[in-house]
């Protein structure tokens, strides 16, 4: 059986979207001179994960339990960009430093979820 590629090709470019997401967070968060309104960071529907998730990831793979279980780690990840930059923004660089921390872990998870989506969805 072929894989499709439209799709295979999504899903491998959605797949490094918690690192680099976490990577543009860290980036953000820790180096003194940046500052970004969190209302410019996007939602979990908004990125391209998020997108890909609700439209055609939606149709292809919703019924597969690694796709329903990935929606609240992947909108925690969101929520705890934005409380990262916040703290940044007032200069609390541990308390960003801590955030992102724990970004790492739910990154680690949404990554493991991704993998699993592929299997189970066969894509």
């Amino acid at each position: 059986m072929q894989l499709r590629d439209p799709l295979t090709g999504r899903l491998r470019s959605v797949r490094a979207h918690p690192f680099g997401f976490l990577a543009m967070t860290a980036t953000i968060a820790l180096i003194p001179w940046t500052l970004i309104y969190i209302s410019q960071l996007p939602d979990h529907h908004a990125c391209r994960f998020g997108k890909w998730y609700d439209g055609e990831g939606k149709h292809v793979c919703g019924a597969v339990p690694s796709f329903t279980a990935i929606d609240t780690p992947h909108a925690r990840i969101h929520a705890m960009a934005k409380d990262a930059v916040a703290a940044s923004n007032s200069n609390d660089k541990h308390r960003a430093d801590r955030i992102y921390k724990e970004m790492e872990d739910v990154s680690g998870n949404i990554a493991s979820l991704l993998d699993r989506i592929k299997i189970e969805c066969r894509i």
